[in-house]
């Protein structure tokens, strides 16, 4: 992810008025593409675990509301606390350093997910998503309001989430369909690689 001219923490971008670096330019709509990119993994890894659920329960033996807590209130309490200190961070640091230190610890913490062995280790790897989550949304509403004017920003926000539905919509489709395929190719799971049931492969492929 080349964010080059976005490095500096809390600094705008190079005052270019001509060529691909000027502010809303070709170079700030390829910031804009990625960072659409990476909302939409974000949103994908976050709610997978909705439909998978199912799975999930009757392998795990996890409750109804233990798997509302897991979907809902162990992601939600540590995205917020989190979310504060690395907005913070990103006016600090660097942050295209900060998002993909995010999306790093958030793609292996979902692909933990698919390793647990019950609630509180399902519990724990959820938290670590949500604290890898929390890094991109405040970077990114930084970089993009370094990128565009003001008088571009309400719509330039408004195209960078759509990423967020794009990666619901995603997780959905992607979710259930790979579940699909391995129980199908799968059927007796003694004779799946490693073992592996679709709702383990899905959080390992995501």
């Amino acid at each position: 992810m080349d964010f080059n001219h976005a490095n500096s923490p809390s600094q705008s971008p190079p005052n270019f008025h001509i060529g691909p670096y000027r502010i809303g330019g070709p170079y700030a709509k390829y910031i804009l593409f990625l960072l659409i990119l990476v909302y939409a993994m974000n949103l994908l890894d976050r709610q997978i675990l909705a439909i998978l659920a199912g799975e999930i329960q009757a392998d795990l033996g996890i409750s109804d509301s233990q798997m509302g807590f897991l979907y809902g209130t162990s992601f939600a309490v540590f995205y917020a606390i989190f979310g504060l200190p690395l907005g913070r961070l990103a006016d600090l640091w660097v942050r295209k350093t900060l998002i993909a230190c995010g999306l790093f610890t958030w793609s292996v913490m979902t692909m933990l997910c698919g390793m647990a062995g019950g609630a509180a280790s399902l519990t724990f790897f959820r938290f670590g998503v949500g604290i890898g989550e929390a890094t991109a949304t405040p970077s990114a509403y930084s970089l993009l309001s370094d990128w565009f004017e003001p008088k571009d920003r309400a719509s330039v926000i408004a195209i960078y989430s759509t990423g967020a539905y794009i990666g619901m919509g995603l997780s959905m489709f992607i979710g259930g369909w790979i579940v699909d395929w391995w129980n199908l190719s799968y059927p007796d799971i003694a004779n799946a690689p490693l073992g592996l049931k679709g709702w383990q492969v899905t959080f390992i492929i995501v």
